[in-house]
């Protein structure tokens, strides 16, 4: 970013210093980690770099606005900060497809610490501090080696259903969706449970006696599912983060190959 450009965003209020800052806290990671690599880091998992650049912004929010540290509930300026920073990320190439509002941020891989770290010695003007802070994000970004996701298994499936229907009790009992969306979100998750079983066990013959020859028929088989429900269903989970791309399309494949 240039100088002019950072001065210019520095002195046209909150906004912009919070985007300054973002802005530069990434100036400095970039030069210590190709781009690429951090886009691809932050493709596995949208939630470390949202939540590093949240801290960064709520930290510069509350320099000008302390009386908001202890306040409860989202405010408004907070609703606001948070397109903000979406806004900023996108800018720069690191596309947000998670929602800001209903996204848990707890794995995060402690870059929100990073992230308040790094507001906090700016704002004292002390660059060991911030300096430190973009080191161990660094580091943090360069352990984190993601294995290649597998097709989900059983096992794994279930896993990821019992952690849609934690996740949905947790955002009734907080008050963030209603009775009735809880409800509707539930049985979504059960559908694609029952979706993601049919698709594993749709290859695997059943045991049948020699003596016994199967009759041939010339009528198609009966669809044991809507496909275009599902196909519907495997995109939302991806636009979710909830699934890879690489899942997505064997999902995708194994739909398609069972018509």
């Amino acid at each position: 970013m240039g100088l002019f450009k950072k001065l210019g965003l520095v002195l046209s209020g909150v906004d912009g210093q919070i985007e300054a800052n973002i802005l530069t806290a990434f100036n400095y990671l970039e030069q210590s980690i190709a781009k690429e690599v951090l886009i691809n880091f932050h493709y596995k998992n949208q939630v470390p770099f949202l939540a590093f650049s949240w801290a960064i912004a709520r930290e510069c929010y509350l320099s000008i606005h302390p009386e908001e540290r202890y306040s409860s509930g989202v405010s408004e300026d907070g609703r606001r900060m948070a397109l903000l920073t979406k806004r900023v990320l996108e800018d720069i190439g690191y596309q947000i497809t998670v929602n800001l509002f209903t996204t848990s941020l707890e794995e995060d891989l402690n870059l929100a610490e990073c992230g308040e770290n790094y507001m906090i010695g700016v704002l004292d003007k002390n660059r060991t501090l911030y300096m430190e802070a973009i080191k161990n994000t660094v580091n943090i970004i360069k352990k984190s080696k993601a294995p290649k996701k597998k097709l989900p298994s059983k096992q794994s499936s279930q896993t990821l259903f019992i952690r849609q229907k934690r996740e949905i009790n947790k955002k009734l009992k907080q008050k963030l969706i209603t009775k009735r969306s809880a409800e509707t979100q539930m049985k979504k998750a059960v559908e694609l449970e029952e979706m993601r079983l049919i698709i594993e066990n749709k290859g695997k013959k059943p045991e049948v006696k020699k003596a016994i020859k199967p009759k041939k028929t010339t009528s198609k088989p009966s669809n044991n599912f809507d496909y275009v429900e599902k196909l519907k269903d495997i995109t939302l989970l991806l636009e979710k983060g909830a699934i890879s791309q690489a899942e997505f399309r064997k999902l995708k494949k194994k739909i398609m190959g069972t018509i």
